[in-house]
């Protein structure tokens, strides 16, 4: 029996010789992406199972027929490459890569993988593993390869929760290894790795801009989640005192994997199909209203930006801001810096030293005392109209505090002479408030849409109001940050002679 042959396969994915055309290979561009294969990789870290038993002292009925990796070759693949290195994480700090050390002791398997269908959620075959240290990369990429062994598919999007970091040495990691059941005819094929939607919120920008699911074409609504929806049923099988043939066997008969999706997909087809018709309206008109408000020729250019980026990813990012703002940390800084460069020099003005502190320094204690008035007008409107004892005093200890704070910054101001920098620091306070309200604008947004969809009864409305609230004061909070730097430096412009 062939591996994976005892397998339920997604009927609606694409399998060449059984549901696409015969010259499904030859379709012209625009509809490649029909028979384009949508593959995620995920892993569980509560499917733990403690170091009692060996495949050897407890054998399993699992060789590999169906959805689990064939046991004694999977173990060989780890046993050779056991010492193989692996970089870190870095564009996110993921402690299952970076620390495997954490989630790993004691077991003799930390966490499951399987790699499965992302739009309908099957499985594949031979595409369940078990981690033995943690989420390393030889395991992650038997597991992958091993799913798509034969596939004679020339289009794959990968979604991966570290796909950023995984993707870069794939290939020549897979030559490295030298096993044919893992070496795939990658000739003719293009693969484009994604990180799915959750995850990618909290990867650095430059991630959220090469691997959104949002930014890519030919992807529609998909999220890249799958793997995390079909982990709801497997929690509670965890059995950590069971060896490795009855670990594997209870998850065969405990939780039924592509079963479910197998049944229902015409039920599922027709719910989305009835949800997504009105949301389909809705995203045409928010994209004519703003391609209105853009404007023709703007839009011109951005659309042959876009294109261009689509074909060719070396190209300029369409989504990427061209105006690169410096927040207000990164300025002190490098006037910090270049003050200290100064100094080595001996060309700094003495002017610019009252003491043991420097002009930069003064500059951000102020803007730090501006923010913390901002805060303590917040958190005493917060108090309400009858505030308690214990709140007036903290209220009168912060404030008592603020204001010594403030008048020993007033000392040190008058022995400084105003100086061009003062506006520099302005305009990014200015900017990195904006990109705050920005930001908490879109948080806002998300969760006023997770409240309509998800919120039910009157103690989850009233936690999801609270949630709200707390966000708009920090709206409000930011907002009037800025405003203070713009009204700063409408006046400062003046006296400069600069409108900008």
């Amino acid at each position: 029996m062939a591996p994976g042959e005892c397998a339920l396969l997604c009927p609606p994915c694409p399998h060449p010789g059984k549901n696409l055309p015969p010259d499904w290979v030859t379709a012209p561009p625009e509809k490649q992406f029909l028979y384009a294969l949508f593959v995620a990789m995920g892993t569980n870290f509560r499917l733990k199972r403690k170091d009692v038993l060996t495949e050897e002292k407890d054998p399993g009925l699992n060789k590999g027929w169906v959805f689990f990796c064939e046991v004694v070759a999977y173990m060989k693949h780890v046993k050779a490459n056991w010492n193989q290195k692996q970089e870190r994480s870095h564009g996110i700090a993921h402690d299952a890569v970076n620390k495997p050390d954490c989630v790993a002791r004691g077991t003799a398997s930390s966490v499951i993988s399987m790699v499965n269908c992302v739009r309908h959620n099957m499985k594949h075959p031979n595409a369940v593993g078990d981690l033995q240290l943690g989420e390393r990369y030889m395991n992650m990429d038997y597991i992958f390869f091993k799913s798509l062994a034969g596939t004679e598919l020339v289009r794959l999007f990968v979604s991966y929760n570290i796909a950023c970091q995984w993707h870069i040495n794939i290939w020549i990691q897979m030559a490295a290894y030298a096993n044919k059941e893992i070496t795939i005819n990658g000739r003719g094929k293009f693969f484009i790795f994604l990180v799915p939607k959750f995850h990618l919120l909290v990867h650095i920008k430059a991630c959220n801009l090469k691997f959104s699911f949002n930014l890519t074409r030919d992807i529609g609504q998909t999220d890249g989640e799958a793997p995390e929806h079909g982990w709801y049923n497997a929690n509670p099988l965890v059995q950590k005192h069971e060896g490795d043939g009855a670990w594997i066997e209870t998850r065969y008969t405990g939780q039924p994997f592509s079963l479910p999706s197998y049944i229902v997909p015409g039920s599922t087809f027709s719910h989305k199909m009835k949800n997504t018709v009105p949301e389909m309206v809705k995203t045409q008109l928010a994209l004519s209203d703003l391609e209105e408000s853009v404007g023709p020729e703007p839009l011109k250019e951005w659309m042959a930006m876009a294109e261009l980026w689509d074909e060719d990813a070396d190209t300029p990012n369409p989504f990427e801001t061209q105006c690169k703002d410096e927040h207000l940390v990164q300025v002190w800084w490098e006037l910090a810096a270049e003050a200290a460069k100064k100094e080595q020099e001996g060309t700094k003005k003495m002017g610019n030293v009252r003491g043991d502190m420097h002009i930069t320094e003064l500059l951000l204690m102020g803007l730090q005392l501006e923010e913390q008035q901002r805060t303590l007008v917040f958190d005493a409107g917060a108090t309400g109209l009858h505030p308690m004892d214990d709140q007036r005093r903290a209220m009168i200890k912060q404030t008592r505090k603020l204001h010594r704070k403030i008048f020993a910054w007033i000392e040190v101001q008058n022995k400084f002479f105003s100086g061009l920098s003062a506006i520099w620091d302005l305009e990014d306070k200015a900017h990195e408030t904006l990109d705050e309200v920005w930001y908490l604008l879109l948080v806002r947004t998300h969760l006023y849409k997770l409240k309509d969809a998800h919120t039910w009864g009157v103690r989850a409305n009233m936690q999801s109001a609270d949630k709200i609230a707390a966000l708009n004061d920090h709206i409000k909070r930011g907002a009037a940050g800025y405003r203070a730097a713009r009204k700063a430096l409408v006046v400062l412009g003046r006296t400069l002679k600069r409108r900008e």
